[in-house]
């Protein structure tokens, strides 16, 4: 009979929990049973270590079995460690373990009971969770270099609005219009003003810009030879911040069936609430990551302001509406929406068929 494994992983110990899969109907209880005693007894409570795993391994034997553990920092050493090992992990996302993250009884032997209860009714053909890919360290070290560069992004983003702010506070403009303030050229003539405040944030401005592009410059390093980046740099738009970004989070193209999946696993679909004859419209998942997802609407916006003719501008002018007296548009967070949605599906078809961009798609 196979073995269904949950366990509750933490940064220094752990708990596992096994219990049967399929009991046949003279099978005795788990709670008699011998080998699953010594078993819970044995992982009641050991040290995240390979030689724990070791130890888990050697009890299993030759046992048929699945060991689920829940999301977190440290799931990805542990997946990994247990993998090398020869044992059959799953890592299952945190927000779909509803009776572990709605329950009041927040015990490492709870959660690890319920993990096992999870993964045995998964073996018998029940679908309640979804399960992440866990990415090789390569792509998981790529993945943290992009996440550096967003925050880099963001710090010389609010500096830029500080900037802003503090001109409009006390009435200084620029002799010249520019849309980046930290351009030499701007940022020049702010000095020359001999203002304090001012001077002090441009210092920390300059200092965040050259981080940001020393970052940059690692991003083009480390993607040069990754083909689906290159793919994705030739989309008006997506600049390589963007492009390494969904690199990173793809990796594999092949893991997703079709361009609904891969817009899905971006959380950029429409939720599913239905409930007899009453099917609401309702607004997208925003699964995945939220970082992944912000930078994707971001390189969407600028490709609507530099390609006017393609297929995603198109779609985001007939959503969003006509530009009202002000400049603006009435449906602008449903149209950009709907133009990033596009675009994934172009990315998806540009990578699969390993073709560059193309405006009419």
């Amino acid at each position: 009979m196979e073995l269904a494994i949950g366990m509750d992983v933490h940064a220094k110990n752990c708990m596992a929990y096994c219990s049967y899969a399929v009991k046949g109907p003279d099978g005795p209880a788990d709670e008699d049973d011998g080998f699953l005693i010594s078993f819970n007894k044995a992982f009641r409570s050991v040290p995240s270590t390979k030689d724990s795993m070791v130890n888990l391994k050697e009890m299993i034997g030759a046992q048929e079995h699945s060991i689920l553990i829940e999301n977190s920092t440290k799931a990805h050493e542990m997946y990994w460690m247990m993998k090398d090992l020869g044992l059959n992990v799953f890592v299952a996302h945190a927000a779909d373990l509803f009776r572990i993250t709605k329950s009041h009884k927040k015990t490492d032997h709870h959660d690890a009971v319920e993990l096992s209860s999870y993964m045995r009714r998964r073996i018998m053909g029940e679908d309640e969770f979804s399960l992440c890919y866990i990415v090789p360290t390569k792509w998981m070290l790529r993945r943290e270099l992009c996440r550096i560069a967003a925050d880099d992004g963001d710090v010389l983003g609010d500096l830029r609005r500080k900037i802003r702010s503090h001109m409009l506070l006390h009435g200084i403009e620029l002799p010249f219009y520019v849309n980046d303030i930290v351009y030499p050229k701007s940022m020049n003539h702010l000095r020359s003003l001999d203002d304090p405040v001012l001077n002090s944030l441009l210092d920390r401005a300059s200092d965040a810009k050259m981080r940001y592009n020393e970052t940059e410059k690692k991003l083009s390093k480390e993607f040069k030879d990754d083909r689906m980046t290159q793919l994705l740099l030739t989309i008006p738009g997506v600049g390589i911040k963007t492009a390494t970004m969904v690199s990173s989070m793809t990796v594999d193209i092949s893991r997703f069936p079709d361009a609904a999946h891969f817009a899905a696993y971006f959380g950029v679909v429409p939720k599913k609430r239905e409930s007899a004859d009453h099917d609401p419209r309702c607004g997208i998942t925003r699964r995945g990551n939220d970082r992944a997802r912000w930078t994707l609407y971001q390189a969407t916006a600028v490709h609507i302001v530099y390609c006017e003719d393609s297929s995603v501008t198109r779609l985001f002018e007939r959503v969003a509406g006509p530009k009202t007296s002000s400049g603006s548009r009435r449906n602008y967070k449903k149209g950009i929406t709907a133009a990033s949605r596009k675009m994934l599906s172009i990315m998806y078809q540009m990578i699969v068929t390993d073709t560059e961009f193309n405006k009419e798609n």
